[in-house]
């Protein structure tokens, strides 16, 4: 096993959610209000709290799963 690989997993969880929910955020609007993709300052703010909403939610998922699974194992 790599060295080092959890706390990779760890930094890069939130950072692929936030980009995610931002695109999530971004293109919601964009379909609703028309208008090009980061083209309005709403599709931009909404896609920015979404993405920070879900990058605190991967971390707590993350940290929930590993606290999970050392109970399993007796840890």
């Amino acid at each position: 096993m790599f060295l080092g690989t959890s706390s990779v997993v760890c930094l890069m969880l939130p950072v692929w959610s936030f980009f995610g929910g931002l695109w999530l955020g971004a293109k919601g609007v964009n379909l609703l209000f028309g208008g090009g993709f980061l083209a309005t300052s709403t599709g931009l703010t909404i896609g920015l709290g979404l993405g920070i909403l879900l990058a605190i939610f991967s971390w707590q998922f993350y940290e929930l799963g590993v606290a999970f699974l050392g109970a399993v194992i007796g840890a």
